[in-house]
């Protein structure tokens, strides 16, 4: 007959849930620490997806007319991410309250300069998440400030990303002094978030170059045939048209005043 899971408080403060059947064992625990890295690497993801829709808007990519070929808002999923990255950044340091050992406290998580540990690493952080939080809000109140004025506060973003994958890189989630890791499933997992961001981000410059050319190619098309149009009526015109459209207008009004007098 199976017991009765029991629940355990941990170091940290947390409940770590433990249950115990007649045939197999279930045990779950995750610790503030834990829980607070884990939902950083949700952070990293979110970022990530919310630049990689950042830049197909700056392109005027169509996901009607190219791949996936599918009526998709991407401006609406780029502020939804926004907003999910600001919550899950606020997720990922609100469980350092709780950590026992070292102690934090809240100036310690805002101003992470005088931090009990990795002070630059957590400076870093923080910095990115108020360049984040910036552009979130200007974002918001775009149509008030002007499309130049929240287009210079919106660039802030390229900022906060490399801040946000440096935090990443060179933290360590066990809030130690030891050396990083960098074959660790976490930092492989930003590591790979960045070159993700990266490849498009070079992606996107070769599509606005190669967008350019083909639209000045076009105009300088457009631009021969015009003139060869123009080639061809003036040389297949009527003598008796006069091709001065200053000269037929003072004509034409002449001709109406002296009906109307």
């Amino acid at each position: 007959m199976p017991t009765k899971p029991l629940v355990i408080i941990s170091h940290t403060g947390f409940p770590a849930a433990r249950q115990i059947t007649s045939g197999s064992l279930f045990f779950l625990k995750m610790t503030a620490l834990e829980f607070s890295a884990d939902a950083g690497l949700v952070a990293v993801i979110l970022a990530t997806a919310n630049i990689c829709l950042g830049l197909l808007i700056s392109t005027r990519y169509s996901p009607w007319r190219l791949w996936p070929h599918r009526k998709i808002n991407i401006f609406a999923v780029h502020n939804y991410t926004a907003y999910v990255l600001l919550a899950f950044i606020a997720i990922h340091i609100v469980p350092l309250l709780f950590v026992s050992r070292p102690r934090w406290r809240i100036r310690d998580l805002l101003l992470p300069l005088d931090s009990p540990v990795q002070p630059l690493e957590n400076a870093i952080g923080a910095i990115s998440m108020y360049l984040v939080v910036t552009v979130v809000v200007t974002s918001y109140f775009r149509l008030r400030l002007g499309r130049r004025r929240w287009k210079r506060f919106h660039y802030l973003v390229y900022a906060a990303a490399i801040g946000l994958f440096t935090h990443g890189l060179l933290a360590n989630p066990q809030l130690t002094s030891s050396a990083i890791d960098p074959w660790d499933g976490e930092k492989l997992l930003v590591e790979f978030c960045f070159l993700i961001v990266a490849g498009m981000t070079g992606w996107a410059w070769r599509y606005r170059v190669r967008k350019a050319r083909e639209e000045k190619t076009r105009q300088g098309v457009l631009a021969i045939s015009n003139h060869r149009a123009s080639s061809d009526f003036l040389r297949t015109a009527p003598p008796d048209i006069d091709l001065n459209p200053r000269a037929t207008l003072g004509r034409r009004s002449t001709r109406l005043w002296n009906r109307l007098s």
